[in-house]
């Protein structure tokens, strides 16, 4: 998780200067999702300002948007 948000805050510093009108969404896999469940993840969520995007891998679908 660390080094993927730290990949999504570089990539999301850039595109705003490049392409201000795009959003940026980390997408990660359901069993890691659900750590946006708990209080650390919330945390994260809010003082980072992220857009996540949570899959279930076996059947290739978003299951969940955040915030």
């Amino acid at each position: 998780m660390e080094k993927a948000l730290g990949q999504y805050l570089n990539y999301r510093s850039i595109l705003r200067r490049r392409q201000p009108d795009r959003e940026l969404f980390l997408a990660v896999p359901n069993s890691i999702g659900k750590m946006f469940d708990e209080p650390l993840g919330q945390l994260l969520l809010e003082d980072y300002d992220l857009r996540v995007l949570v899959f279930q891998s076996k059947r290739k679908e978003i299951i969940r948007w955040l915030p």
